[in-house]
């Protein structure tokens, strides 16, 4: 899988049919398979991100106030759809088009328990910020451009944090979400006859992702790099 100077590498192989099913599953601990789990939502986050974005692009950070403080994820998502609802019409109106990718977190910072969203969008003009602002009706938006590369590999880890340094973790449940329109990583694949095939990260990359591996489900490993300047 390939967006632009991103590679995502994924190795399987056949499950033993030797092994008795059960058995397998059992061998899996629910731990390994929400660490898979959450690894490869970052990975398809990463490649995402890569595939339609680029420094200069847009950080966002949007916040409630005490009166709008949402009790829930769904209605913070509500605030959200309806806040974008109006800004995709603005940015129609203006023949561009709104493309982000966006997840919702919780801090508990200062006592309480608040709900706040994280934003890649891209950049269009120098109006993004004041439109927005005054679209989001609920709190603050603070936005910033992104200045290199390092910086949107930062930021697409900080937006998987929460339920792999937190332990906020609700199975089936998304920890981020893609704006639609969005240009999807090119993806090829190769069959090898030979078990001896492995991956690794080529001469001249540097690795962004270690290397998962997770036997019970057959074979299967993924290694992620970025090809150097």
């Amino acid at each position: 899988m390939r967006a632009g100077r991103v590679v995502r590498q994924a190795l399987y192989s056949p499950r033993d049919p030797t092994v008795n099913t059960r058995r397998r599953a059992i061998s899996i601990s629910a731990e390994d398979k929400k660490q898979a789990n959450l690894k490869t939502s970052y990975e398809k986050l990463l490649m995402l991100a890569c595939a339609n974005f680029l420094p200069g692009d847009w950080w966002v950070t949007l916040t409630y106030d005490d009166t709008f403080l949402p009790e829930s994820r769904e209605e913070s998502r509500k605030y959200w759809r309806k806040s974008m609802r109006w800004y995709r019409k603005y940015r129609k109106d203006n023949k561009d088009a709104l493309r982000y990718v966006y997840c919702t977190q919780l801090t508990t910072s200062r006592g309480g328990r608040r709900l706040h969203h994280h934003m890649i969008l891209r950049y269009e003009d120098d109006m993004d910020q004041e439109k927005l602002e005054s679209l989001w009706q609920w709190g603050h938006v603070h936005m910033r451009k992104l200045k290199d590369w390092d910086e949107i590999l930062d930021k697409v880890h900080y937006m998987c944090r929460e339920p792999r340094e937190l332990g906020v973790y609700v199975p089936g449940e998304q920890m981020w979400t893609a704006s639609r329109g969005l240009v999807r990583p090119q993806i090829t694949y190769t069959t090898f006859d030979s078990d001896a095939i492995d991956i690794s990260v080529p001469s001249g990359c540097t690795a962004l992702s270690d290397p998962v591996q997770l036997p019970g489900y057959g074979g299967y490993k993924t290694i992620i790099y970025i090809e150097n300047m």
